[in-house]
């Protein structure tokens, strides 16, 4: 009876250990399809807006853009410029576009503002730089957090290259960016942040090294031709990211061994059984 507690402990503890490896698949599985999600919601809104109030948020994140470039100071203080969490805000949830990054298969929704809310769901605007509309003079700059268990993100972020691409998909537009810059800076470090006259950049940047976050990597690229209107289209539903493979193995590995275990576990009752009936037909023998 003991052996079989143990056995059954052993069985259990087995199992937590597997629950708690498979958390960060089925956690980064449910967030991307929710970031996935938000990318068709958006994509839906922006495609049943009219031409004409397609046209007028344009023009407003134009107009905002002109206010930052025309006062510096809002770099720092953003609420200097009003109308924020209104521009570029189709679908009313603060999504005002999503980032592609082919070469780590990522696409992140992004929203207004850089707070810790924000950035628990994809990928933030950082309040006074550019909105991500491109056009000379302007710098957007996107955020997002790396290293977290359920949540990739920008994790992969340090695998570009000078000369990889990104996109913003911001309405009905595709915005391409070519990767000119890498750099870790202190978060003192801002002046890679500002815009440059005449020059249409845009920077991606994300804490590290991981857990620690005393730096931030910069990815910085430059406007380049953008994609034809073939390629502008996302993707629906969820897509199968490369790194959820590995983890998958390991989960299903874990699973085999555990079922093996098990297998172990009954027939050795069956066996521990049988020898306790065959003890006790020979001890009623030797009664008789």
């Amino acid at each position: 009876m003991q052996r079989e507690k143990t056995a059954l402990l052993s069985l259990l503890l087995m199992l937590l250990g597997l629950l708690i490896l498979c958390y960060p698949v089925l956690g980064s599985f449910v967030n991307g399809f929710t970031q996935s999600r938000a990318i068709v919601h958006y994509s839906e809104k922006v495609e049943a807006l009219s031409p004409e109030e397609r046209e007028t948020l344009l023009r407003g994140a134009q107009a905002y853009n002109l206010a930052l470039q025309d006062n510096p100071e809002a770099f720092y203080r953003p609420e200097l410029i009003a109308g924020y969490d209104q521009a570029l805000n189709p679908g009313g949830d603060g999504i005002m576009a999503y980032v592609s990054i082919p070469k780590i298969r990522l696409k992140l929704p992004i929203y207004h503002g850089v707070s810790e809310p924000v950035l628990q769901v994809g990928a933030g605007h950082l309040p006074g730089t550019a909105l991500p509309i491109g056009g000379k003079g302007n710098h957007a700059v996107i955020s997002a957090h790396s290293g977290l268990p359920t949540h990739r993100f920008f994790t992969d972020l340090p695998k570009l290259r000078k000369g990889d691409t990104f996109s913003i998909h911001v309405l009905d537009k595709t915005l391409s960016y070519r990767v000119i810059s890498i750099q870790k800076v202190t978060p003192e470090q801002t002046e890679s942040l500002r815009p440059a006259p005449g020059r249409d950049l845009c920077t991606l940047f994300t804490c590290t090294p991981y857990g620690i976050n005393t730096h931030r990597l910069l990815v910085t690229g430059t406007r380049i031709p953008d994609k034809p209107e073939a390629d502008q289209a996302p993707e629906k539903g969820f897509q199968w990211p490369p790194w959820l493979t590995g983890y998958l193995k390991i989960g299903l590995a874990l699973l085999a061994i555990t079922l093996n275990i098990i297998l172990i576990i009954k027939q050795a009752r069956r066996y521990y059984r049988a020898k306790q009936d065959q003890e006790k037909g020979v001890s009623s023998e030797e009664t008789k």
